[in-house]
């Protein structure tokens, strides 16, 4: 990964290279990567790159269906069997957000009951990442808290934001307008 992300890093700095030989002045913009900035020309040169870097197997190399999974899935989404609910909601969580997903949706208890499930089907090597995982967070439980308490400020700040009333556009231009007078 780190080497494909140099390897664009490299290619963008070339293309730089050969628009300034054309040309143009752009220099590296220090407050933004892939950025650079044509003072003469009064121009920005942004490079947006949305780039996700994934190995699996081929889509025609991949079973349609699995009948195992399928009847996995069944039980686990109907609600009607815990430990199937609790597994498939921790892949879920872990594979859509990682481990602070997890503990943020779900919380230290989820962890402890996923693990004594994993061990009791006899997914070992899954169980002890799970459990290094709650180790780190236990370790670490002063920062998660601080974290939490920090969070539930920043939310409360983020609606009384969204609530607003006062428009920041008509206030500049009331301001620039005694500024002109």
């Amino acid at each position: 990964m780190i080497r494909i992300h140099t390897a664009i890093e490299a290619a963008a700095e070339q293309c730089v290279r050969e628009l300034n030989e054309s040309g143009h002045a752009f220099v590296a913009d220090d407050d933004a990567v892939f950025e650079w900035v044509d003072e003469v020309a009064n121009q920005m040169l942004s490079i947006d790159c949305a780039l996700g870097v994934s190995v699996s197997q081929r889509p025609d190399a991949v079973p349609t269906h699995d009948p195992q999974v399928e009847k996995y899935l069944a039980i686990a989404e109907s609600g009607d069997d815990r430990m199937a609910t609790v597994l498939n909601n921790l892949e879920g969580d872990v594979a859509n957000g990682g481990f602070l997903q997890l503990l943020e949706n779900k919380g230290l208890a989820f962890f402890r009951e996923a693990i004594d499930y994993l061990e009791l089907i006899g997914a070992a090597e899954t169980a002890a990442i799970v459990k290094g995982a709650l180790e780190l967070i236990n370790a670490n439980s002063s920062v998660f808290a601080a974290y939490e308490s920090l969070t539930s400020e920043i939310y409360r700040l983020d609606a009384r934001f969204y609530d607003l009333s006062e428009s920041i556009a008509a206030l500049y231009l009331q301001h620039m307008q005694q500024d002109e007078a």
